[in-house]
């Protein structure tokens, strides 16, 4: 694995994350974790905290004890409401490699779809 997805070591606690939509406080940490992800566009802080207002039913937070591990921002399309575009997937530098991108896309593909009551489709954007 590459220096940008450490595994964990071996004296790591489990992740234990709760999984839910963002709310509005979580604006300011999905700035910092975009910001220190060095990879990511950055939009300005409160454009996260918009997204977090605006867009909480088709995005999705991890939070653990210290506050907010990761993030995806996501929306589904006024046109094909079955899609959800995932927008910003992110993972706190030191909660990488523990597999929790890919429990955070589940989750909200699960509950997405499972609120419109249709079967749907994923797509992405880059960076």
């Amino acid at each position: 694995m590459s220096s940008a997805h450490p595994r964990p070591q071996a004296d790591s606690p489990p992740s234990t994350e709760e999984l839910g939509p963002p709310r509005l406080e979580d604006g300011r940490e999905l700035w910092r974790i975009t910001r220190e992800s060095k990879i990511l566009d950055l939009n300005s802080p409160y454009s996260y905290v918009l997204w977090c207002r605006d867009f909480a039913n088709t995005s999705v937070v991890a939070r653990g004890e210290n506050g907010v591990r990761g993030f995806i921002t996501g929306f589904t399309r006024p046109q094909e409401p079955e899609t959800l575009f995932v927008w910003q997937v992110a993972v706190d530098e030191k909660w990488r490699g523990r597999s929790l991108a890919s429990r955070m896309l589940g989750y909200l593909a699960g509950t997405t779809f499972a609120d419109l009551g249709v079967g749907g489709r994923l797509v992405g954007g880059s960076g």
